[in-house]
């Protein structure tokens, strides 16, 4: 028989305060008293403990309400108040704006049409619910693992699905949706929760999606990536988001010569802090400069030839 947690604390301040008793000497009539009384005492925590863990907790209101005629799900206006003056001082009416019924707002605050806002139920409020406002709501309230992982892969919203991702603590679910989904919004969403390097490198090379790639590129800390994407990405914004993160001058060195984007080397020549190779990279610069002068001259001047 198992032993509930209430009556093992009970039983285990009976015996020390019997124990204790028994150490103090007196008389067998004081003893006897003495006994009791701690046994009356131990009774009434023992019970007062039990009553309060089986007591059901308050009666907390709904957002949601559920009409009577066509089942709609709907948002109340001010459950706050309701709660702050009471449901009856509530004037007015509420009309479902599925079905166009009305009903008085005191009914509706009652709690008589509320909706539960459990787990399951608020998981089943984003897949079935008209208004998206309700869907999302019902998402923001969720916090099963399991109900937000198959919300996040099977749902037909990509607004609700990133929402769930959000939510998301897997990472194995996480790195999964981030390389399968086929939504870049969710896929996005789902590499900011990442923080396996492996499977964000992955995606910082090979997703199609620059918003995709670009965010794997913020979480990713591996200098050797880094640098593969800062050199070969075709999207200049995730080349220069590389760069950012970038730490070794001699790649730095030859993005700020070679990359064709004036932000992406601007960038790496911000970051070169060795006096040698930004020596090199200014003389180098030079002389770029000096040969396009001479191009446009000598274009000037077979152009002026021609004339």
């Amino acid at each position: 028989m198992r032993i509930s947690k209430g009556w093992f604390i009970g039983l285990t301040i009976f015996f020390v305060l019997m124990i204790l008793v028994g150490l103090i000497p007196m008389d067998g009539s004081t003893n006897i008293t003495l006994s009791l009384v701690f046994l009356l005492a131990q009774i009434g925590i023992t019970v007062w403990y039990l009553v309060g863990r089986t007591r059901p907790a308050p009666y907390r209101p709904s957002p949601l309400w559920k009409c009577p005629r066509c089942q709609a799900i709907l948002i109340k206006g001010s459950p706050e108040l309701a709660s702050l003056l009471g449901p009856e001082k509530i004037v007015g009416t509420a009309t479902c704006t599925s079905c166009g019924a009305t009903f008085p707002q005191s009914m509706v605050y009652s709690g008589i049409y509320d909706v539960p806002t459990d787990q399951a139920l608020l998981a089943e409020t984003t897949r079935t619910a008209s208004d998206s406002d309700i869907r999302r709501r019902a998402v923001e309230k969720l916090t099963d693992q399991t109900l937000l992982a198959e919300i996040a892969k099977t749902g037909q919203d990509k607004y609700i699905c990133a929402r769930a991702v959000e939510r998301l603590t897997d990472q194995t679910v996480l790195a999964e949706i981030a390389k399968t989904d086929q939504e870049g919004s969710v896929r996005g969403q789902a590499v900011v929760r990442l923080t396996d390097q492996t499977v964000l490198a992955e995606i910082a090379k090979t997703d199609l999606n620059s918003y995709v790639r670009s965010n794997a590129v913020v979480r990713l800390t591996d200098q050797t990536v880094l640098a593969e994407i800062a050199k070969i990405d075709r999207d200049s914004e995730v080349r220069k988001q590389a760069v950012e993160k970038l730490t070794n001058q001699t790649v730095l060195a030859e993005i700020a010569r070679t990359d064709h984007d004036s932000k992406v080397r601007g960038e790496a020549a911000k970051r070169l802090t060795d006096q040698t190779l930004l020596a090199e990279i200014a003389k180098t610069g030079q002389e770029g400069k000096e040969e396009q002068q001479w191009q446009s001259v000598t274009m000037a001047n077979h152009t002026g030839g021609d004339r």
